[in-house]
């Protein structure tokens, strides 16, 4: 799984990693724009598999395969944040400056702040066939 994008002159590669014990690893490039010129950082603190991750601005929230969402700042290896509360396991995750949106297969999306990481809203979904 690989993500990249345009940071104003840098470009900044995330990228899940998986290694020997069978646990996945996030880690994030910083390219500065000078040859050779980069900055790797791999964070570690998912218990299980990253399933999802999304990035934006200098940020990135990971998901793992127990139901854990993490916010990272791409230049640390320690998590800002650590949110769980799904029932089912995370499938979707996007975030901005203000919100965290994460969906699962318990039906639910939740909203969480991005600046405290404290769940905000359960939005439920009730399927019926």
């Amino acid at each position: 799984m690989l993500r990249c994008i345009q940071l104003a002159g840098t470009v900044f590669h995330a990228y899940v990693r998986e290694t020997y014990n069978g646990l996945n690893y996030l880690s994030s490039r910083f390219e500065t724009g000078k040859p050779g010129d980069f900055k790797l950082t791999t964070m570690r603190g998912h218990s299980g598999y990253i399933n999802v991750f999304d990035l934006y601005r200098r940020n990135i929230v990971s998901v793992s395969a127990y139901s854990t969402l993490k916010l990272w700042r791409v230049t640390s290896d320690k998590p800002v944040h650590t949110c769980s509360g799904h029932g089912g396991v995370i499938t979707a995750v996007r975030f901005n400056e203000m919100y965290i949106v994460s969906g699962a297969t318990d039906n639910t999306a939740k909203v969480w702040d991005t600046t405290t990481g404290t769940l905000m809203h359960t939005l439920q979904h009730n399927v019926r066939f």
